[in-house]
């Protein structure tokens, strides 16, 4: 069952994407600029309120294309864009090498937590517990780039075998996982910190394995890109008034204060 669904994940979002760049050609705003910002769904809520933001402020529109960071990452190459915001830098790597971008820059950090209801009715308090409870367990596809991570860290520490019976449904994306669990779909889910914390129905619980390998969010600039318009959106994006300032009350962690924009 979670073959069909990742492809059928896969077409959705293609199909998305083509409406869109369908759009682009269509608009009426003559002489407004645009840019395509392909971004990973666990980044909805801070990219739509900055995008917003930005459009108020400059005579540029921003087309926000969300999906997990896996499949953001397999359209690169037909879909065209501006910028390309994963969950995880591993997948701005993969798109540097493959010569897709060109400058990256930070924008914050994230790390995986177990993710409960409110009150945490079946006392989870760390990986071993949701095998002694017997929990419902919800993670992302490996699609997304917490399901990647998941399976990765949890194969690395020889305990995804232990962890993955437990599994009795899977996600496209960590708005999925979380919602999954806020509803009472499933009593335990795997997701990003700051994607958790959005959510007043849930509590998060920290791992002391998940907290020991951060991942950062990276914007990249495509190749393609209208170059001028997508380093304005990229300096607004770091800005510590304007981007970082939004990512930062939405609960996202800050990156490393040494960070700088480069070309790798």
């Amino acid at each position: 069952m979670k073959r069909p669904l990742v492809i059928i994940v896969a077409m959705f979002a293609a199909l998305a994407v083509l409406m869109i760049l369908l759009s682009r050609h269509g608009s009426s705003d003559e002489g407004r600029r645009e840019l395509l910002v392909h971004c990973a769904a666990g980044l909805q809520l801070p990219l739509t309120e900055i995008a917003r933001s930005y459009e108020r402020e400059h005579h540029t529109r921003v087309i926000l294309n969300f999906a997990g960071s896996g499949v953001l990452e397999s359209q690169l190459k037909t879909t065209g864009g501006d910028l390309f915001i994963p969950a995880d830098d591993s997948y701005i790597e993969n798109a540097v090498s493959q010569g897709l971008v060109s400058e990256t820059a930070a924008l914050a950090e994230l790390r995986a937590v177990i993710v409960v209801p409110k009150g945490n009715p079946k006392r989870i308090k760390s990986l071993s517990d949701i095998a002694l409870e017997n929990v419902r367990l919800c993670v992302a596809e490996p699609s997304a780039a917490v399901g990647k991570f998941t399976r990765d860290v949890l194969l690395k520490a020889g305990l995804w075998k232990g962890i993955e019976p437990y599994v009795i449904v899977t996600q496209p994306t960590v708005n999925g996982v979380v919602t999954a669990v806020a509803t009472g779909s499933v009593d335990v889910g795997i997701a990003w910190d700051a994607v958790a914390l959005q959510s007043p129905e849930v509590e998060i619980v920290r791992i002391p394995l998940f907290d020991a390998n951060p991942r950062q969010v990276r914007v990249g600039v495509l190749n393609r890109a209208a170059s001028h318009e997508a380093r304005d959106f990229v300096d607004y994006l770091t800005a510590e008034e304007a981007g970082r300032r939004i990512f930062t009350r939405h609960h996202y962690t800050s990156p490393p204060r040494t960070d700088n924009k480069d070309g790798n």
